[in-house]
């Protein structure tokens, strides 16, 4: 019995993590998460208490986040620019078809912030930025930039809308 306690004891110590809060950074010079792909994976598994802060440093990162409903009891969820300067956040994603046509997906997610983002769909035809489903509420776009698709064509229109919601 005793060695089952002690199993038990390890195996809670070892899952439990605290729960996001307050500014983190991302990229950058010793940053809390190297990529925004390591930072919405903590948000994710632990969740979060309160308001949590993503500052990302200027640079490029590609790649394609999902944010949904955020366990614990999460608060405003803000993605950012760090800096106050013209060096810019640019978020690329090169979408091979509709099931990944997307930089930002926010899959009932609630009180999620975007801020000073510059949004490159890299695709001609999948050019999608932020794609909202199921239910999401009290989302904010402040100040971004989006850059779109450059193909005439009006087939398939729905694919490169930049901000697309799924309701």
């Amino acid at each position: 019995m005793k060695h089952i306690v002690t199993l038990f004891l390890i195996v809670i110590t070892i899952n439990a993590q605290a729960q996001l809060t307050g500014t983190k950074t991302i990229g950058g010079a010793n940053p809390d998460y190297a990529t925004i792909t390591a930072a919405v994976n903590a948000l994710m598994n632990q969740g979060a208490s309160g308001n949590v802060t993503f500052n990302i440093r200027p640079g490029t990162y590609t790649g394609q986040y999902t944010v949904g409903a955020v366990p614990g009891t999460p608060g405003t969820i803000t993605f950012r620019r760090e800096s106050g300067g013209s060096q810019a956040v640019n978020l690329e994603y090169d979408a091979s078809g509709t099931s990944d046509n997307f930089i930002f997906r926010l899959d009932g997610a609630a009180s999620i912030v975007l801020e000073k983002l510059t949004f490159r769909p890299l695709d001609f035809n999948y050019a999608r930025a932020v794609h909202f489903v199921n239910g999401l509420t009290g989302l904010t776009i402040e100040q971004c930039v989006f850059h779109g698709s450059t193909n005439p064509s009006g087939s398939a229109y729905f694919d490169r809308i930049l901000v697309h919601c799924d309701q």
